[in-house]
C-alpha cells in the first residue's frame, strides 16, 4: 500500500462510568486516496468503520495569475498566483518565468503557505 500507515494507539481501558474513549490515527503522505478499515472489538462485538486517506494536493491547480496590466518603466508591480485549493503541508512552489527578463523580471518561483483544507465530504 504505497506509502500508507494507519497506526492505532492502543485504547487498554474505557475508565468506569465512561461510554467512550479516544485514540490517534497517524497517516503518511499518499499518491492516491486510499481506504482503511478501522477495526474495535470488545466483549464479542466488533464495530468497523472505513477511513479514506486522500493526498493532500490531490487536484491543487493554479486557478489565475493576476497583476496590474500596465505599470511605468521604473516603477515595481506586484503579482498573485491564487490556487484551486488549500496547500499541501509544507506549501506549493509555483515556477515563473518572463518573457523579457531585462525589462520585467520575476522571480524563479514563489512559495505558497501552508494549510490544511478540511477533510473532503464523504
Amino acid at each position: 500500500m504505497s506509502n500508507i500507515k494507519s497506526a492505532l494507539e492502543i485504547l487498554r481501558t474505557i475508565p468506569q462510568g465512561d461510554t467512550s474513549g479516544t485514540f490517534a490515527i497517524d497517516t503518511e503522505a499518499v499518491t492516491q486516496p486510499f481506504d482503511v478499515s478501522i477495526r474495535a472489538a470488545y466483549n464479542g462485538t466488533v464495530q468497523r468503520q472505513q477511513l479514506t486517506v486522500v493526498p493532500t494536493s490531490e487536484a491543487v491547480t493554479i486557478e489565475s495569475v493576476t497583476f496590474d496590466a500596465f505599470v511605468y518603466a521604473g516603477d515595481d508591480a506586484t503579482g498573485t498566483v491564487t490556487l484551486s485549493a488549500a496547500a499541501p503541508a509544507g506549501g506549493a512552489t509555483v515556477t515563473l518565468a518572463g518573457s523579457r527578463n531585462g525589462i520585467a523580471t520575476v522571480p524563479a518561483s514563489v512559495t505558497s503557505r501552508p494549510a490544511r483544507p478540511p477533510p473532503p465530504s464523504p
